[in-house]
């Protein structure tokens, strides 16, 4: 099956549960039945609360299948303790590679450090953690992303004027870069912008509280950031509904958006003029390298730094880190059908 066959496949389960794995027993965390010689993985999911990390589950559980994996899986559903203790229970359960995707950049160090103990390989997706023993960090580089986000908006808005920017959280290296991508961007590229420079630590509702407090004390601000189109491009463009400030990219007073993500509401926004530019996160790519390299772990195969056909691995805080290339969404290419967006709306 041809890999975009497979990505529309997979979408189709994106607004459901997770996917179970019938050679495995039972669900969540029970892995009765399993035998020495397979090669089980646990899978430990931050939420499946929101499309983006329903369809990044389904995507990595789909590809894990495909090259022979056997998977178990936990949801922490945003609580740090939660995936110290799912994680626990999966190794005892019987996986012998773990696939992250952190809750909170420090917090999951004392799981990575409790696989470790036990030679557990562990593969990181889309956020890194601040320390233990990782074989291989996947994600977007951030930083970068970010910078792409502001190139756009600096320029729509002509490179001068208030710019408010709603974070997500400081806890996790995914916030701390799209923060420190856009800003440095600003400084250098777009000195006479004015910004307003907000945290909403993920959370839908304070972020439209800060959109409401800002843009009342601040009504000639021409652009908004969102880190995070996700969650947060309904809340803020109700604000903006209720303030009388929500006019569609074309027409006269429309405030230029930009976001990272490329979610389903972030193209459903661009199609309707609400959001100006989205970078998307390859989420298909991180499940696929995820799979791949959890199963090189397993192997024990080496990894070192240096280009590949999926982005360049860099040593970052000492660890290795895949940075995979991100896709900038506009208008002009909003109905492509592999960007993740897409296939997580189609049902």
């Amino acid at each position: 099956m041809n890999r975009l066959k497979t990505l529309r496949r997979i979408a189709l389960l994106a607004s459901g549960a997770v996917l179970s794995v019938t050679a495995i027993t039972g669900c969540g965390n029970n892995a009765s039945g399993t035998n020495d010689g397979e090669k089980v993985v646990g899978y430990s999911q931050v939420s499946l609360s929101e499309p983006f990390q329903v369809t990044l589950s389904n995507l990595f559980l789909q590809n894990a299948k495909d090259i022979g994996l056997k998977t178990v899986e936990n949801n922490a559903n945003q609580d740090s303790q939660k995936q110290f203790s799912g994680i626990q229970s999966m190794i005892q359960a019987g996986a012998k590679g773990l696939v992250i995707n952190a809750v909170d950049a420090k917090s999951v160090v004392p799981a990575i450090g409790y696989a470790n103990g036990r030679n557990i390989p562990v593969v990181a997706i889309d956020s890194a953690p601040a320390g233990g023993d990782v074989y291989m960090v996947i994600q977007a580089d951030n930083t970068d992303m970010a910078a792409k986000a502001c190139k756009a908006l600096g320029e729509g808005i002509g490179g001068q004027g208030e710019v408010l920017m709603i974070n997500g959280s400081l806890k996790n290296s995914s916030g701390i870069q799209r923060q420190q991508g856009f800003l440095n961007c600003m400084k250098q590229s777009f000195p006479n912008v004015t910004l307003y420079d907000e945290v909403a630590n993920w959370d839908p509702a304070k972020a439209a509280s800060i959109a409401q407090t800002v843009l009342t004390a601040h009504p000639k601000i021409k652009a908004i950031y969102l880190a995070t189109d996700t969650l947060y491009l309904t809340p803020v463009w109700s604000v903006l509904e209720r303030l009388g400030m929500a006019h569609p990219a074309g027409e006269s007073g429309h405030i230029f958006m930009a976001s990272i993500d490329g979610s389903p509401t972030g193209l459903a926004g661009i199609r309707a003029g609400h959001l100006d530019v989205s970078i998307s996160q390859p989420l298909d790519r991180y499940a696929e390298f995820g799979a791949k390299y959890i199963q090189a772990a397993l192997d024990g195969q080496k990894q070192e730094p240096g280009e590949t056909d999926h982005g360049p691995v860099k040593e970052v805080d000492g660890l290795l880190v895949n940075f995979i290339p991100s896709d900038i969404v506009t208008k002009d290419n909003v109905e492509e059908s592999t960007l993740w967006g897409n296939l997580a709306a189609k049902k």
